[in-house]
């Protein structure tokens, strides 16, 4: 008769890899968790315009693709085309990833168009010695715009900026006031008028205060685990954007004037000679010029993606 054998292992070394066990299953999450996807940024500095609208587009489209924690704007603007701050708005209300958007460095602002898309991000921040207001419409096309048209304009914006404000729970009287009235705060201000969320004094402060925050983004509710860590995205890899060239007069955000458009955007408007002649001096009435796409991009592979206007801020022309 054959008997069959049955070999049980000591009890010591049940106990040992039971043991082991318990502490890969409890090890094995806080690993995966330890290592998030980065938070990537990009940086948007000088005028609203279409090339700013395909930069944004572009890269919330990597952050999606890639399954960013976030995407941060890291914003300085005097403002911009309306067409191109909505579209932006209307990207950044859809995102499948939290949109931070950070008015930065020390001495930035949010004018105008910034106003919309400072307060459209599902985070919003300022760096100290900011500024945020003055939204108030201006035409930059060619010719005037009478009454009629102008409190249209005004009315249509002020909407768009309670709607915007309230979806985010942001101060929606005080975004109207900024559109009609052209009220313009410091970062604290805004922060104690619930116009943004948080004040930080840099980038990684920043990714510091928002860490394991729960942010309703369009998929659900997202908690960015980043452990500080932000990723410039590729420049290799994220085309970089060609003008749109849109030969429609259109409507701009700013704080003063069409001359605060700087060299990156210029409305070209007709003139008259001594005789009383209509002149024009490049173009027909309304149209929008864009310098060449090799002026209107810096980029700088060691920081975070650059969007600016050449030349840099305002200047009277």
């Amino acid at each position: 008769m054959t008997r069959g054998r049955v070999c049980l292992r000591p009890p010591s070394v049940r106990a040992g890899l039971t043991a082991l066990a318990t502490i890969i299953a409890i090890l094995l999450p806080v690993a995966v968790w330890a290592a998030p996807a980065p938070v990537a940024t990009i940086e948007i500095e000088g005028v609203i315009n279409p090339v700013t609208l395909r930069l944004v587009g572009l890269a919330i489209d990597r952050a999606q693709a890639e399954r960013a924690q976030a995407l941060v704007i890291l914003l300085d603007t005097p403002g911009g085309l309306e067409r191109s701050m909505r579209a932006i708005v209307q990207r950044m209300m859809n995102a499948e990833v939290p949109v931070v958007v950070f008015v930065a460095p020390t001495g930035a602002r949010a004018a105008s168009a910034g106003v919309f898309i400072t307060m459209a991000g599902h985070v919003a921040a300022m760096a100290p010695a900011t500024n945020i207001g003055a939204a108030s419409p201006v035409s930059v096309g060619g010719g005037g715009t009478d009454k009629t048209m102008m409190k249209k304009v005004e009315n249509d914006a002020a909407a768009f900026i309670r709607t915007v404000a309230i979806e985010r729970g942001r101060n929606a009287d005080w975004g109207e006031k900024a559109v009609r009235q052209a009220v313009a705060v410091t970062e604290r201000e805004a922060l104690k008028l619930n116009v943004i969320d948080l004040v930080a004094d840099s980038l990684p402060d920043l990714l510091g205060k928002i860490d394991g925050r729960t942010i309703q983004a369009a998929e659900g509710p997202r908690d960015p685990r980043h452990q500080g860590r932000a990723r410039p995205p590729d420049r290799d890899r994220l085309p970089r954007p060609v003008p749109e060239r849109d030969h429609r007069p259109q409507r701009g955000l700013r704080p003063d004037d069409a001359r605060h458009a700087g060299p990156l955007l210029r409305a070209v408007e007709p003139r008259r000679d001594p005789a009383g002649h209509h002149r024009r001096d490049l173009a027909d009435p309304g149209v929008l010029r864009l310098p060449e796409p090799a002026d209107q991009l810096r980029w700088s592979p060691a920081d975070p993606l650059r969007h600016r206007a050449a030349g840099g801020g305002d200047q009277d022309r």
